[in-house]
């Protein structure tokens, strides 16, 4: 039998989804919600164990920006990979799954998310897009080698954030200036004795623009030994 109102005609577009999503959650929501488009863009970088069978150590950074740029909230994350010592990624996951709470909590419910160069293979590789629903499903089994139980874990919370009723769409940095943002934030995790720390751009200062300009040097200049012969990685670093 027919609908009189289906839930989603074959007509409807995502902004019709869009204004009637944020119609429900603006009757049920506190004041803090906001439908404004929001830019939040990830970014990690990995060093070496200090020793045999310890584990990987990093930082990560999360950065919400508006339509113009500007700065909003950022996030610095020490990361330790003390879950899977094989597996890399488990901590950048962690980092990203942090970031997405830190989006949620704060009220953003439509976001352009952008994923730095260290998530571009892995995350394209563990989680694919349904074409129908456009949800993000994990395409990691617990049969896998790398799934240890804490792995599954984190990858099932940052699928089931990357579904919630929230408008976002989810997609690679192309240069390394798209996540220079990012990245100057979680380079501010080195300097921090939490490991975790949220910084809103709207009361606490800017870093200095001079840090941004630093990290991508430093960026190249890694890049330069790491991606010499990758035409891919030369092209997102500018090393052409």
């Amino acid at each position: 039998m027919w609908r009189k109102t289906p839930k989603r005609h074959c007509d409807a577009t995502d902004k019709d989804d869009k204004w009637r999503l944020e119609r429900k959650l603006r009757k049920k929501l506190s004041g803090s919600t906001t439908m404004v488009f929001h830019k939040l863009t990830v970014s990690a970088t990995n060093h070496f164990p200090d020793g045999p069978g310890l584990p990987r150590r990093g930082f990560a950074g999360g950065l919400i920006c508006n339509n113009k740029d500007k700065w909003v909230i950022g996030m610095s994350i020490r990361l330790v990979n003390n879950t899977n010592t094989r597996d890399y990624s488990v901590s950048f996951y962690s980092a990203l799954l942090d970031v997405l709470q830190l989006a949620w909590s704060r009220g953003f419910r439509c976001l352009d998310i952008k994923l730095g160069f260290v998530f571009h293979d892995d995350f394209w590789t563990d989680f694919s897009k349904d074409v129908v629903s456009k949800k993000l499903r994990l395409c990691v089994y617990p049969c896998s080698n790398r799934a240890s139980r804490r792995t599954m874990i984190i990858l099932k919370l940052v699928e089931d954030y990357l579904n919630r009723d929230w408008f976002i769409n989810v997609k690679n940095t192309e240069s390394i200036e798209e996540e220079a943002g990012a990245l100057t934030v979680s380079a501010l995790g080195e300097c921090q004795e939490l490991p975790k720390r949220v910084y809103d751009y709207r009361t606490d200062p800017l870093p200095p623009d001079t840090i941004t300009r630093d990290v991508v040097r430093v960026g190249r200049e890694i890049a330069r030994s790491t991606f010499d012969q990758f035409p891919q990685g030369r092209k997102y670093f500018g090393l052409d």
